[in-house]
């Protein structure tokens, strides 16, 4: 631009003053606008290409920006679908073991429902019997070896009741043991709780002990002290959530033999004075080794609600 502008004032100085002196010995008039108009073409070729090469510069940065942020969006959306995926899975497998579960209980009561008619219905055969057995000695009290035989035959028959009766409820007892330890596919032992608070209290830095349980297949949530005890290696999920009134908060994590697991549960309305009132959950996964314990630690928990608004549940995959 500085070139164009002193081009332009050299055609005006000198240019004119060639007009005013035609008699000079430099160059024609001709010749001078044509230099002039020269150089001013190649000033504003070299203009346009600088500003050719900045614009192309800039819009290569542009794209490389661009890229950029591209890339990184899609990292971010891969990890929140993994993240997603994961939460999703253990929700359907939670799903599957309460419908294996559920099957295994109707199947077994459906069981325990045709032992009992039959045994009834044995019993019944029983009480028949007997009665038939009294009509038969009060007719048969003349003739003693008959009588003597169709009783022992009776007896014979009352035998074999009586113990197809105690098969029966053999039967009947390992159908029951089998519904409370074992599952309905794979036949490994059923590991799963659900407990709640059915009190409310503020917390300090202690464990937070749900007192009242829903279920306890194995029977390792011990719940007066709030502790689960593995009985085996393996992966298990554990899942709580609760309930903080307004104007407090409420921090608690998952603790495995006295170890934080990054695992934390955080409401917080501190502060905040309404009816708002706000819930924390979080679920997680741990491999565990046979006697491992685990429980719900609190840092700080004010105006923790109690039951139906807290729980802690833990399961084995």
């Amino acid at each position: 631009m500085l070139r164009v502008c002193f081009s332009i004032q050299f055609l005006m100085i000198f240019g004119v003053q060639g007009l005013l002196h035609p008699g000079g010995t430099g160059p024609t008039i001709e010749e001078r606008f044509e230099a002039l108009e020269k150089e001013l073409r190649e000033n504003i070729t070299t203009i346009q290409q600088q500003v050719f090469a900045s614009e192309t510069l800039a819009l290569r940065q542009i794209l490389t920006l661009e890229s950029t942020f591209r890339k990184e969006l899609e990292h971010e959306m891969e990890e929140l679908k993994a993240n997603f995926s994961a939460q999703e899975m253990l929700l359907i497998q939670e799903r599957q073991l309460r419908l294996d579960l559920e099957r295994e209980m109707n199947k077994t009561l459906e069981n325990i429902s045709k032992v009992l008619q039959i045994s009834n219905s044995r019993i019944d055969n029983v009480v028949a019997e007997q009665e038939a057995m009294g009509k038969l000695l009060r007719a048969s009290m003349k003739n003693e070896s008959t009588l003597g035989a169709a009783i022992q035959q009776h007896v014979n028959q009352i035998s074999v009741a009586l113990s197809d009766t105690q098969n029966q409820l053999k039967t009947l007892r390992a159908s029951i043991q089998s519904a409370s330890t074992s599952s309905g596919t794979g036949g490994s032992p059923v590991v799963a709780f659900t407990a709640y608070a059915n009190s409310g209290r503020d917390y300090s830095t202690e464990k937070i002990v749900f007192n009242s349980v829903i279920t306890n297949y194995g029977a390792a949530y011990n719940s007066r002290t709030g502790i689960f005890t593995s009985p085996t290696d393996g992966v298990y999920a554990f899942t709580w959530t609760h309930l903080t009134q307004y104007g407090h908060y409420c921090h608690s994590y998952l603790t495995k033999d006295g170890a934080r697991q990054n695992l934390d549960a955080h409401s917080n309305l501190q502060g905040i004075h309404s009816t708002v009132y706000t819930m924390a959950t979080m679920t997680g996964t741990l491999h565990l080794s046979k006697g491992d314990q685990v429980w719900i630690q609190s840092q700080h928990c004010e105006g923790f609600l109690g039951s139906p608004y807290n729980s802690f549940s833990g399961w084995k995959l």
